[in-house]
């Protein structure tokens, strides 16, 4: 059998068993290596936008052959204009969802249960992680086909400083339909875009360290890009 080029795509697949629990069906994305297929918008068989509010909209779907270019909804309280979209996945149990950030922006710091794994889809940029009371964090650069998984509860923070919008792919066990934990429950269903000060998992940009948007503007300045965070960041 004549295994596809690693230049051509990469794909995550996983077979999901359907609500009856009797069949399994195949849900399978594909990410085409910063070179969408013209006319692509996302699609396939069996697919079903349901909008629900900022942060979850749903695309119910079998299929996702372009995560490139796939629409996505503004999703404004994750920070600087960016948007997402999540997937249910054969109505199974698998969360995925993507998010994009514009040019020279960077999204807020969150934290959420153990188990999500961050793919790199297109641009380049890095992420910061730490713990609470930590001074000090841990900066994972990433670029197409990176991929790494923020421990439990570890506050992390994602930045692109290349000169295109920056896509990343989020997988866990534990979807919006089907969410499992209490913990992932409250995850997906607001936890992470509400401020640590009102009971949520996410620091606003007016709390975050001072240090980490120097950071960005030194790491965009090294690749001539332009930090666009007026308004957002003092």
């Amino acid at each position: 059998m004549k295994r596809p080029s690693p230049e051509a795509f990469s794909a995550g697949q996983a077979c999901l068993a359907s609500r009856n629990g009797l069949v399994s069906r195949s849900a399978t994305i594909v990410s085409q290596r910063g070179r969408p297929r013209q006319g692509s918008r996302g699609g396939g068989n069996h697919r079903k936008v349901v909008p629900i509010r900022p942060g979850n909209h749903l695309w119910e779907t079998n299929f996702v052959p372009d995560l490139a270019r796939i629409e996505l909804k503004p999703w404004g309280e994750r920070g600087a204009r960016g948007s997402n979209i999540m997937f249910i996945l054969a109505d199974g149990t698998m969360h995925a969802h993507i998010s994009e950030m514009p040019v020279g922006t960077y999204k807020k710091a969150h934290r959420h249960p153990a188990d999500f794994h961050v793919m790199c889809v297109t641009g380049t940029g890095y992420s910061l992680l730490w713990y609470e009371g930590q001074r000090d964090w841990v900066k994972v650069d990433w670029k197409h086909g990176t991929v790494f998984a923020p421990p439990d509860a570890m506050f992390h923070q994602h930045f692109n400083t290349s000169a295109v919008p920056a896509r990343y792919l989020a997988t866990a066990y534990g979807s919006l339909r089907y969410p499992f934990t209490e913990g992932k429950r409250a995850a997906l269903f607001g936890g992470v875009s509400t401020s640590v000060k009102k009971g949520g998992n996410q620091i606003e940009y007016a709390d975050q360290d001072p240090r980490i948007h120097e950071l960005f503007v030194a790491e965009t300045a090294r690749n001539g890009v332009t930090v666009k965070m007026e308004g957002l960041v003092g």
